[in-house]
């Protein structure tokens, strides 16, 4: 789950929230009712794993090809308005699943089980750029894990 002013977007495998309609993503307004407008729709392999938000972006990690209308592996950044498009210049093209995602300023630490991510080579975890989504040139730790998720 990840908050956004007054609403909670949520995140998980599902394909309706109440009733309506949601492919792993939704956002709930305060009054509990899923927003009718709000539908990125995420698609294939269908798992939202991790949601942050920095005020006017969602950034999104899982497992899926396909949100707010636009291909994207497994990573995307969503428009918190309207319909919920995805960046259409924001495209890290991540090679494997995303369980871990924080934002810090101008950049998007992510965390999962990857070898390729921001058009660079990198073992499950990254630093990325919150305006192209390119990864850290320089900042590359590579730890030897099989996959990094973070448990609650």
């Amino acid at each position: 789950m990840a908050r956004q002013d007054d609403k909670i977007i949520i995140g998980g495998r599902f394909t309706a929230v109440n009733g309506v309609p949601r492919n792993c993503i939704a956002r709930i307004n305060p009054d509990g009712l899923v927003d009718a407008t709000w539908n990125p729709d995420a698609r294939l392999n269908n798992s939202v794993t991790c949601l942050a938000t920095d005020g006017s972006n969602v950034y999104v990690g899982g497992s899926f090809a396909s949100i707010g209308g636009q291909s994207r592996n497994n990573i995307a950044k969503l428009s918190t308005t309207g319909a919920g498009v995805a960046d259409p210049m924001w495209n890290p093209n991540c090679s494997g699943s995303v369980y871990a995602i924080l934002v810090d300023g101008t950049n998007i630490y992510v965390g999962g089980s990857f070898n390729r991510i921001g058009g660079q080579i990198r073992t499950n975890i990254a630093r990325l750029s919150a305006s192209t989504g390119a990864a850290d040139l320089i900042w590359n730790p590579s730890p030897l894990v099989l996959k990094v998720k973070t448990y609650l």
